[in-house]
């Protein structure tokens, strides 16, 4: 056998060199300081979203009694909040393009602050509304603009590999949400639970103001004045109508809004395809299918997925008269879930690919539901707590999974605008799916039905939306994952500061 000569083994030695390195974990990633600003700010974003929300919810209850309004009622102070994100998603992504993404950032940070104080200090509901709006002016653009931030600094499965990372510290704020804010409720006040996130707040305002780099890769365009209000006009009002034919309270507005809001929207969609690169809401990026399909499916989940965090402490607290921070402790269970999935949804994932680890996901979470059902139908809550686990373990693989797909179908320059997209049609899906909580609660109080028949009911109108993602799931079209493991493990990428 000839024995390679001195010049074959030197082209080999070559070959090897300019071979890509093999992947290493996300933890040996070699990352420079505008990354783990980014990477800390989604933590932070994210974490503030989830604990402001989870731990509102037990409060719902105590709010309702100390203004006397009835419980099926209190879900409007949580509506106007969800109204405000959904009005304020695309304005921020907008501002965010223009004025620079971390500057957004740290101003909605401070309107967040100053919200949080305002419902603090409210003496009536409408004080208690309008310091919820204030929070959903702030909050509007942080969770968008953070992901930008990240998917800007990172590949496509690098970032599955620092989503998976970041799931378990984001797990701990559904838990400590509702135990914090159930322990504040009973111990003190439920003004206590709109100061729950100002040491959080102060701390992502610091991390950008020092940590974060800018965007420079941005799609600067002037306003779309038109597109402009027809967004918040289409989005704001399709919620208010869909509340408020939801709830029975005044019909007749309920009527009027949703069908201007339909009409808005109708109007917007061509008018926005028409301005192409000029349009306020790139509604473009919906012709990539991949994209569209993803943020279809995480759409449909978060209806039922935001509608449970309002139904499962009301329907703990009034159907089996738990305290609030009893409440809260089985909301503890939801968030175990996804702290356990972590540790292995990667490896899930790439293994199993996207389309069969959504469906898995899907079919737990109505599992899960059903295992409720069956909980509070024995009146035992170790049930219940078993169901809560197995949604909450769930869920964490479809958001991980259509997240990875749907953006790498994105060209980078356009990831504002496809993190504006998404976050607009997830928090109009948290809209609806709090109204479809109110509409059921309303249903089974006027049909004067039983603890099991209102729970079935409040239950089953999100499992119908758990149903449309799988639907959507099976309908045509691949959900593949993208391909760049080799460029994704690479600590520092081209282009960017090191």
């Amino acid at each position: 056998m000839t024995r390679p000569s001195s010049v074959d083994r030197r082209a080999s030695r070559r070959a090897r060199s300019l071979e890509p390195p093999a992947p290493r974990s996300p933890r040996n990633l070699q990352l420079s300081r505008p990354q783990w600003g980014a990477i800390w700010l989604l933590l932070c974003c994210q974490s503030l979203m989830i604990l402001d929300t989870s731990g509102f919810n037990v409060a719902l209850a105590s709010i309702g009694r100390d203004f006397s309004v009835p419980v099926d009622q209190t879900g409007a102070v949580n509506l106007g909040y969800v109204v405000a994100l959904a009005a304020m998603i695309p304005l921020c992504g907008w501002l965010g393009e223009r004025f620079g993404t971390v500057r957004v950032l740290a101003i909605g940070l401070s309107v967040l602050v100053v919200g949080s104080i305002l419902g603090a200090a409210a003496v009536s509901l409408p004080m208690v509304v309008a310091g919820r709006v204030a929070q959903g002016v702030g909050s509007g653009g942080l969770v968008p603009l953070a992901f930008s931030l990240m998917f800007r600094n990172f590949l496509p499965m690098q970032r599955l590999s620092i989503m998976a990372a970041l799931a378990l510290p984001i797990s701990l704020a559904p838990a400590l949400g509702p135990l914090v804010g159930g322990l504040l409720v009973d111990q003190l006040s439920w003004r206590w639970v709109f100061l729950l996130n100002l040491p959080l707040s102060a701390t992502a305002i610091v991390i950008a103001l020092t940590f974060a780099r800018e965007v420079e890769n941005r799609a600067v365009r002037p306003l779309d004045l038109r597109g402009a209000i027809l967004t918040a006009l289409g989005f704001g009002a399709t919620v208010l109508g869909v509340e408020r034919l939801a709830t029975g309270a005044d019909v007749l507005f309920g009527t009027i809004s949703l069908t201007v809001g339909i009409a808005a929207l109708s109007i917007l969609i061509p008018y926005e395809l028409r301005m192409g690169n000029r349009a306020f809401l790139d509604v473009s990026l919906f012709r990539r299918r991949r994209f569209a399909k993803s943020t279809a499916i995480t759409a449909a989940h978060s209806v039922g997925f935001m509608g449970f965090g309002l139904a499962g402490p009301l329907l703990l607290q009034t159907q089996l008269g738990l305290s609030a921070f009893g409440a809260g402790l089985v909301g503890v269970a939801g968030a175990m879930g996804p702290i356990i999935t972590s540790r292995i949804a990667r490896r899930v994932i790439v293994r199993l690919g996207a389309r069969w680890t959504i469906g898995i996901s899907q079919s737990g979470i109505l599992l899960g539901l059903g295992i409720m059902v069956l909980g509070y139908g024995f009146g035992e809550v170790w049930i219940i707590m078993l169901g809560v686990f197995t949604s909450g373990a769930s869920s964490l693989l479809t958001i991980m999974s259509c997240q990875t797909v749907g953006f790498a179908a994105v060209p980078e320059t356009n990831l504002g605008d496809a993190t504006t997209l998404d976050g607009t049609s997830r928090q109009m899906s948290g809209a609806i799916g709090i109204a479809a909580v109110s509409g059921a609660l309303a249903a089974a109080a006027a049909l004067n039905g039983s603890m099991i028949a209102t729970v079935s009911i409040t239950l089953g109108a999100l499992a119908l939306f758990h149903l449309i993602a799988i639907i959507i799931l099976v309908s045509p079209g691949r959900l593949p994952l993208p391909s760049d493991n080799s460029g994704a493990e690479r600590g520092s990428l081209p282009g960017r500061d090191s």
